[in-house]
């Protein structure tokens, strides 16, 4: 009897831990990370509208090779699905919710495992400072469970997230500037083959 009431005052004991932890930890979320590249928003635009194209960048997808995509809808269109099972992505979608052509397009994200959580997010392009580059911002907002906050406690989101949305937004800049520079390559080669009018 003494061992099954010591492990219940135990048991009560962490699940009060918990409880102060959870209560402790942000109630909601927000984060968000801006890049500069030297392209138009038409040109960048395809690169976050698109689902597929999402995933050449996605720095999730990069880091779980088991990690398995299913598409549902017609991509870049309001209502279109991408859904992932991935031992370290774990299982979860991503909705198109809102779309402004070449200026913003919004999702929702549901996590289903390792634990059930939802989120909004949001990409926004906007005219850089400099002609012809555009500033990209990528975000996300959500209301924290009981299990988000006592994570968020211990490891504050931008320490977790931070890096990874920075890392996504990298390579969505190498990947749109790559492309760019072959486009006007191609475009170079095709004008130089076309004779001169004589």
């Amino acid at each position: 009897m003494k061992i099954i009431r010591t492990l219940l005052f135990v048991l009560l004991g962490l699940v009060a831990i918990a409880a102060i932890f959870s209560f402790m930890g942000p109630k909601t979320s927000e984060l968000s990370r801006t890049v500069t590249i030297d392209a138009s928003k038409e040109a960048i635009f395809p690169y976050v509208k698109n689902l597929k194209e999402m995933e050449r960048w996605s720095p999730w997808s990069k880091s779980d090779p088991t990690n398995k995509n299913t598409w549902e809808g017609e991509d870049g269109t309001v209502g279109s699905v991408n859904s992932w099972v991935g031992e370290k992505t774990g299982v979860g979608s991503q909705t198109i919710t809102k779309i402004v052509e070449n200026q913003l397009v919004e999702t929702f994200l549901d996590f289903k495992e390792p634990f059930e959580s939802q989120a909004n997010a949001a990409i926004s392009l906007a005219d850089g400072n400099a002609s012809g580059t555009t500033d990209v911002t990528w975000g996300f907002n959500s209301e924290n469970g009981f299990v988000e906050r006592i994570i968020f406690f211990f490891s504050p989101l931008e320490d977790a997230l931070g890096p990874q949305y920075e890392e996504g937004l990298s390579d969505l800049k190498a990947l749109v500037e790559s492309e760019v520079a072959k486009a006007e390559v191609m475009t170079t080669e095709v004008v130089e083959e076309v004779p001169a009018a004589q």
